[in-house]
Parts: structure tokens; sequence; C-alpha cells
């Protein structure tokens, strides 16, 4: 039978519309499948029915709308999506009513038709989630293709791409499996819900959940029943092993779906109930085979040491302990064996065997004694634990001595750290490391612990018995990560964490270890997959009204960070009735407080007030109180009122102000809560046109003085920006926009014409605008003022130390600097080994110029926002912090030169204006140069020593970088305009 021959045989035209409606059987469909890769007439005829369904369907989604008076045939297509056999309708109307409405539409082919079409004359489908272009005829159930190739034969692909359709392309690129190619064309393609739910559903296919859940959830914001993406949404999450969350989303696409979609999310939601069913079944059978074996001495089932072994290793030291008799002991002996062999050792049977030899009538008399405190290890047992831990210490029961002094995670007063390192057990030693990770991190100093820690991994975390213990070490690494700016690297940390928490399943901690992921999520700013997790954990947990409380508090931090209103808003909202149940925080008043600036409404500013009222009447201490002064000033000079500026001065008080004058406030208050309220009322300065009191308190926030003169503010804060300048003759301008599409711009032209005759310029800037270049055009002098007291200590520079080549702390992953080209003579060098802090701290008591080539760190958690990593000291310390730099006295007043990158960076998570710089500044720096952006080491020493050159000549340092500027600009060297003075 030749493609155009009808007449006869056992597949003809007449079976198209059954085809399409799935009413072959396997065998009719195939064969009918083969006719249509040849057949041109059943392809065009085809061509038509799908475009009488397309438009059908959108007559259906667009009602209430009237039916198309001028074709009879349109409406009966319209009519037949209610019969029940499209076949039947074929034949009443046949091709000549395909041909007419063809001649009808006069439409070229669309994506969406086409991508039907290719999806109809499949059995099933090769994208395993739902395209935008499917309705519910266009349903097949998904099948796995391994190793097959697009080779589908596809009418009017080539007008899609003449007409540059880049949304139907990538539809038919989708069902075609080229996930690639359809996420090249959508990224061409006009931004709409749909378009977004096909870019979410490529990339969950090219393995990327996480980026898929923001993509759907744009698009769920733009078209909330939207069923393809509430179904592709079910499915990331499951990808994820969020199963509650998933099946929460396949509820919501079943109830928005028809057809084989309905089923199949129908079919997602019992298969994630049967597994989280099973799950919670295992973990409490799992919770009594421990119980048993822990204070029975009952040998568990073969199957649970493959399954949680992690989780029956724990158990068995305390059946150690608590085993009443030498029999019950020598019955754990199996159990030892079978889980030394996951380690291919003996620790545990050696364990039992030394604990007989030891044993004694002491031992057996602290059994009883011992089971309520394992049962219970609060803090309530405390005095307990002690007095036992003593008795097994004079009974020489080391074994049980061990276990109570595990039971507290900080005290180490029973010795723990002692009885770990002597066990010489795995188990007990990577508890100890945890615990020495943590101390080391908040100690600052956590290099040293963090590659011993990565050591102890790597050699004994193939047992999976030790999987809890291995998570823990994990979670702290991830801590460390997380505290170092790295969320990329504490995702990678408490994934892995995750995965081997698996093998000792705690509902508490896996609880906690998912918070925490969702912690990270919003670090990196990754708001959909937080959310999801947040979710996830309180499906698990609906009654839980403080979880919900902190989710919701968590997710609107999120949201203002990233400038979304309306989520910020909405997530905020959702808490409200768990939060009226719980005592108010403070935590939620800073929140209310932060979203009352991000929405600029009375609503959101009277709602802020009443949190703040709520949680003035719950009986704070002396400390909060303050702090919900400063929040409640912060809310009344958002709306202009005029106690604003009353209420922070009480809130300060004199004591704590005189402080922030100096830039070292209070250690009791609050910074960042000051700085929020200070930033604030400058922006109600400015609305008012109050020039003095504006530059006034952008000093104060600043820990500095307003220069009389030639200075300019910058201050912005959630998506507005203020200037204000005060030129030589005192005159003043001042600009303002509330609503700031970019608050990286340099100063308006006004701003930049007030200060044209000055000869230098002082900066006062807010914290996301310090250390930002490009402020005034390159021929203005001009240096961020951050000294509680300017000077202008002329050269020439005779005491010189220079900073570089230190021996990095292998745990941070830091890359090897490049020294700069540069002349070492007359200079003071310390490197490698001699470069540690304590010796920099001498070096800089007696130095008057100071150049750092090292690296920087942004503390993302402790209060000193920034350190620099110079070589380890002999315990293990590395870092200079900026919270140490400013607390020093520097009697040479040096000027401090940064050749690392980004040196000029301030910490995200501070809203104080603080960064290395400042820190220098504040402690007696006569002024310091560093950069937001990379440095070329071939040159930059030479920068700096013209630099120098042009200060010792008598020129300021401002005046002296400008000019040293205009000379490299001159010779193409653009990067010399992102390096910037501090003084």
């Amino acid at each position: 039978m030749t493609p155009e021959d009808h007449s006869g045989g056992p597949v003809h035209c007449a079976q198209l519309g059954a085809f399409v409606d799935g009413e072959l059987d396997a065998g009719e469909a195939a064969a009918f499948r083969r006719h249509l890769l040849m057949c041109a007439r059943c392809q065009q005829e085809m061509h038509g029915l799908m475009q009488l369904s397309a438009l059908a369907e959108q007559a259906r989604e667009q009602r209430p709308a009237k039916r198309p008076a001028l074709a009879p045939v349109l409406v009966a297509a319209a009519d037949r999506r209610a019969r029940p056999h499209r076949a039947a309708w074929m034949g009443v109307v046949g091709a000549v009513a395909v041909a007419a409405s063809l001649a009808v539409l006069v439409l070229p082919a669309r994506g969406p038709t086409t991508a039907a079409m290719l999806l109809a004359s499949r059995d099933s489908r090769r994208v395993s989630g739902w395209p935008s272009y499917a309705g519910a005829q266009e349903y097949r159930p998904y099948a796995v293709q391994r190793g097959g190739r697009a080779d589908d034969v596809v009418p009017g692909v080539s007008t899609l791409e003449e007409r540059q359709d880049w949304a139907g392309l990538a539809s038919v690129a989708l069902v075609r499996g080229e996930f690639k190619q359809a996420m090249a064309y959508l990224q061409r393609a006009p931004k709409d819900a749909r378009t977004r739910n096909d870019i979410g559903l490529a990339l969950l296919e090219l393995g990327q959940p996480e980026a898929a859940l923001e993509a759907l959830d744009m698009a769920l914001r733009e078209d909330p029943s939207l069923p393809q993406a509430l179904f592709n949404r079910g499915l990331a999450l499951e990808r994820l092993h969020l199963d509650r969350a998933a099946t929460s989303a396949f509820r919501l696409a079943s109830a928005a779906a028809a057809g084989g979609w309905r089923a199949e999310a129908d079919a997602s939601v019992q298969r994630l109930q049967t597994r989280i069913a099973t799950e919670a079944e295992q973990a409490r059978t799992l919770a009594s085979v421990c119980q048993e074996l822990a204070e029975e001495q009952r040998a568990p089932p073969g199957e649970l040491l493959v399954r949680a072994p992690g989780a029956l290793r724990r158990a068995f030291y305390s059946a150690v302990a608590l085993a009443p008799s030498d029999a019950r002991l020598a019955a754990l002996l199996p159990t030892a064996r079978d889980l030394d062999r996951l380690g291919q050792g003996r620790v545990l049977e050696s364990l039992v065997e030394s604990t007989r030899r030891q044993a004694n009538t002491a031992r057996w008399s602290l059994v009883p004694l011992l089971r309520p405190v394992l049962r219970n290890p609060g803090p309530e047992t405390v005095d307990q634990r002690r007095e036992l831990a003593e008795r097994a210490r004079r009974a020489g029961q080391t074994d049980q001595l061990l276990l109570l002094a595990s039971l507290s995670f900080e005290d180490t007063s029973l010795g723990f750290p002692r009885l770990a390192a002597a066990s010489g057990e795995p188990f007990w030693q990577l508890r100890e490391r945890a615990r020495q990770v943590r101390a080391a991190r908040l100690d600052g100093t956590p290099a040293p612990q963090v590659t011993l820690a990565q050591g102890d991994l790597k050699r004994w975390c193939g047992d999976p018995s030790l999987g809890g213990e291995c998570a823990n070490v994990l979670v702290e690494l991830a801590q460390v990560d997380l505290r170092l700016g790295r969320p990329e690297q504490a995702l990678s940390s408490i994934r892995e964490a995750i995965a081997r928490a698996r093998t000792a399943p705690n509902p508490v901690r896996d609880r906690a270890l998912l918070l925490m992921e969702a912690q990270i999520q919003l670090q990196a700013d990754r708001l959909a997959a937080a959310s999801a997790i947040f979710q996830d954990v309180l499906l698990g947990d609906p009654g839980d009204c403080a979880l919900e409380v902190f989710v919701g508090q968590q997710l609107t931090n999120g949201f203002i960070e990233r400038g979304d209103t309306i989520a910020a808003r909405r997530a905020f909202d959702d808490s409200r009735r768990c939060a009226a149940t719980i005592p108010a925080s403070i935590y939620r008043a800073r929140v209310a407080t932060r979203l009352a600036l991000l929405e600029r409404t009375a609503d959101s500013r009277s709602a802020a007030l009443d949190v703040i009222r709520a949680a003035e009447k719950s009986g704070l201490p002396a400390q909060s109180s303050k702090d919900l002064a400063l929040f409640r000033a912060t809310v009344l000079a958002e709306a202009d009122d005029a106690g604003a500026d009353g209420v922070l001065q009480a809130a300060v008080g004199g004591s704590s102000e005189a402080g922030a004058k100096t830039g070292k406030p209070d250690p009791r208050e609050s910074e960042d809560d000051l700085a929020v309220a200070r930033t604030a009322l400058v922006f109600w300065f400015l609305r008012r046109g109050e020039v003095g009191p504006s530059l006034e308190g952008l000093a104060e926030l600043g820990g500095t003085e307003a220069p009389a003169s030639c200075v300019l503010g910058v201050v912005a804060q959630y998506g507005r920006l203020g200037w204000v300048a005060r030129g030589e003759d005192g005159r003043s301008t001042v600009v303002l926009d509330e609503a700031a599409p970019d608050a990286q711009r340099p100063a308006p032209v006004a701003i930049a014409e007030s200060l044209g005759r000055c000869g230098s310029v002082g900066v006062l800037a807010s914290a996301s605008v310090l250390g930002r270049p490009r402020l005034l055009p390159p021929g203005v002098a001009w240096s961020f003022r951050t000294s509680p007291h300017p000077t202008r200590v002329p050269g020439p520079f005779r005491s010189r130390v220079r900073v570089r080549g230190t021996v990095l702390p292998p745990g941070l992953e830091l890359p090897a600097l490049a020294p700069a080209a540069t002349d070492d003579a007359g200079w003071t060098v310390l490197e490698g080994a001699d470069a540690t802090p304590s010796r920099v701290r001498a070096s800089l008591q007696r130095a008057d110029l100071v150049d750092f080539e090292v690296h920087g760190v942004i503390d993302a958690e402790m209060p000193d926002g920034a350190l620099l990593v110079l070589s380890p000291e002999s315990g293990g310390g590395y870092a200079l912090t900026a919270s140490a730099i400013e607390g020093m006295t520097l009697p040479g007043a040096p000027l401090v030169l940064f050749g690392a990158c980004r040196a000029a960076a301030r910490s995200p998570f501070r809203d104080r204006p603080w960064n290395l710089p400042a820190s220098f500044s504040r402690a007696g720096a006569r002024g310091v140069v560093a950069s937001l952006s990379e440095l070329p080491d071939a040159t930059i020493g030479a920068f700096f020593e013209r630099l120098v050159t042009r200060m010792e000549g008598g020129a300021e340092l401002s005046v002296a970088l400008r000019d040293e500027r205009q000379a490299w600009l001159a010779r193409g060297q653009a990067w010399v305009e992102d390096v910037v003075a501090f003084e």
C-alpha cells in the first residue's frame, strides 16, 4: 500500500479518531502508528483534528464565551468533547468537515497542536511530567525510554521554526525527550505560567529538581490552579524525597485535572501514602527492637542489621551498660559480631569481652539506677548522672562511665573527651570530633578540626553502623561552610548527613536535619526548595504551632531579603493563627518590623505595632525591651511620625548613645536593630528635606563624624535609595527614590554637580552601600568615612609590613594567592609559617604602612562580620577577625593596602556598616585601600607603589587614589575604578 492508497487493507484513515481517543487495542494502535508515519493524508487530517481540539479546549477554558457564528463545524467539534466516541463523530463529519474547518481556520501549524499530534501517535509518553499544551485527551501513560532516539516524523515543525514559535518548538522537544533543546527554546519564549511550567518540567528531566521547583512555584504564582504545574511540582518534591509535600501537591493536581492525568495523580498519592505509612511502621518497629536490645539484651532481626545498623549500634552500648548479669552480657556476643562484620573488625566483641572481665558487684548494683537516666537524659537528671558517673568511676566500669559522660554534648565535666580518646572506639571518637568542630567553629578557629574531621570520615565512615555519628560530624562541617558563606558546600555536607542518618533513624534528629537544610537553602536564596522542605516538616507535625511560627518567620525573612513583598506577606500571615496561641517573641517583632519596611503600607505598619505591643506585654528581659523600642522607632519613622526620633533616643540611652558615636555600641544592644532604626530615620529626615539630621544620622550609623562640607550621604533600604550632598559652599541637594529598581547606580547628575568644586568628598554610607565603587565620577576624589576621628597623617612611611604567602588551612579549601609583583626592599615581610595572627598583631603595633596579600572571608554566622585568613598558630588559630581588629589600637596610624580580591566586601548578614576596611579605620588606621572585584596579580603591586609615592609627596589618600586611578584608566586599566578608599 502506497502512502496515498486508502482503498483497502487492515489499516485505513477512518481509524484516525479511534486511534487519537485511545480506543484501538495495542496491535491495532501499533499498526496505525506505522501507517501514520508514511501516510501524508492521515497526517494532514490528524493535524486538522488537533486544531479543532485545541480551539475547543481554548473555548472551554475561556468561559463564558460565545460560540463562533460562522463555523458550524467548530461548534460541532466543541460539542463533541462531551461525547464518548470521537470515531463516531468522524464517521458523520468525515474528511469533508475537516477540510471545511481548515478552510475556515486558515491557521498555520501551532506548537501545542504539533506536539499533541506527536504524543497522540504513541501508546506512552517519553516525558515524565505534564507539558503545558496537553489536556485530558492528550494523556498517555509514562514509560521510561532507554537508549532510544527522537526520530519521529512531526509535521508542522518547519512552520514553527519559520514563525519562531519558541513555545511550540519547546513543546515538541519535550515530547520527543530532547530536554536541553526544550530549555534552549523556552529561554527565548515569552514568560507566562505555561512557559514557566515547561521550564520546570525540562529542568526536572535534566536532573535539577530544586531549580524546577523555582520555575514551578513562579508558574503557580501566576496561575495557582494550573494542573500541569501542580502535577510537576509533585514529581519534583518526590524526587527530593519530600514525600508528604509531594502527596499534598498530587492531591491538588488531582482536584484540578481530568482523565488519565487525574488517575496518575491519584496513583501517586496512593503510592506515597503507602510509603509514608510503611516508613512510620518501620520506625515504630525499629524503636521497639532497639528498646528490647538495650533493656533486655534481645538480639535484633537480621533485616534490621542491614537497614538500620546505626540505630542498633547506638542501642548496643546501652545494652552492654544495662546488662544485669554476666549471662546477659554473653547473650550480646552474636549481635556484637554481626555489627563488627559491617566494619570488618571486632570492636564490639572486644567491648563485651573486656566488660565481662571487669564486671563486679558494684556494676550490677548500678544497672537499675542507670535505666531511668538513660530513658530520660534531660537536664533534670544532670546531678543524678554525675553521681552515677562517680560511682562507675570508682567501680572501674569504664563503659558505664563513658555512656553517662556522652549524654551531654556540651558538658565535658565528666571527662568525655579523655574517655572517648582512651576508648579507641570510632563511635565515641566521632562523637567527640563533632563536639570539637562545633567548639572550634564558635571560637573562630575551625580549620584544624575540619581537617581532622575529614580524615575521620574517610577512615571510619565506610562502616554503616557508624552512620549516625558520621552524620553528626557532617552537620558540624555544614555549619562551618555556612559560616564561611559557602552554602553549596554546606548543602553537600547536610545532604550526606541526611543520607547517613538513615542508618540510625531518629524522628527528632531527622526533623532537625531537614530544618537545617531548609535554612541553608534560605541562605542560598533557594526559597522554593526551602519552602518545600519546611512544608514537608510541617505536614509531619501538623499540630506543632511553635514549629509553624518558626517556619513562617524564616520564610518571611527569606522573602524580605529577596524583596518579594507578596510572598513575604503570605508567609507571615500563614503563621498568624498559630502565633496568637504562643507567647510573642522578639524575633517575630523583628520580622514584622522589616516586613513593614518592605511593604510600606499603613496596614503593615499597624500590624507590626500590634506584634511589638504583644511582645512588650509578654515580660521580656530589659535588653529585649530596648530592642522592641528600636522596632517601634523604626515603624514610627516609616510612618513619618514625629515621635520616632524621641523613641529612638530613649531606646539608645545616654551611655549607649555615646558608645554608638564612636562605633563601639554597648554590647547589650542589638547593633543591627539599631542600624535598621537609624536607617529608617534617615529616610524620614530625607523625606522632610532635613539635610543636617540626615547626614548626622548616617554618621552615627557608621560610627564616624559628618564633615561640615564636601560630604555625600548614600542610604539604601528595601528597594529605596536616598542621596544627600552638601557642597563646598554649604548648599545641599537631596534626591530620594522610593522605588529604586537598582540600588547599585552611581550618584545622580544633580548630586555629582553639587560636589564638583570639592577637592575631596567624604562619603557616609549605609550597610549595603559600604565599599561600593563608582559612586562618583572617576575625576572626583572621594573616600568612605568610617573612622570615629578621621586623621590626616602625612608620609613618609618608615615602618612597612607586608603579609603574604600564608599557610592556608586545608579545611577551608581556599586557592593559593599568586604573589604580587613587588619590590620587598624596605619592607618587613611576614610569610609562610611566620604570618600567624599573633605575629601580625604585634607587627601592626609599630607599622605605618601594611600590605595584606591574604584571603579575607565573610563570616556568615559570627558577629565578627569578616576575617583575614593567616597561617595557623601552634594551637590551630588562623583568623584575625574584624571584631579583633576593631578592638585594637594602632599607634602608628598605618595606611592599609589590601592586595587580595574583594576585600572591601561587607557581610551580607549585617545591617551595621561593617567590613574589614572599616574595622581597620575604627582601630586607628589613617586609611585603607581595597576593592570589591578581582585584582590583577601582575599589576596591583605597581598600582599600590605609585599610590604610596603620591601620598609620600603630600597628597591626601582620596586625592592620591583619584590621580593614580586617572593615570591607569588612561592606559585602559578599567579594574582600577573598583578600588576604593576608607578613612
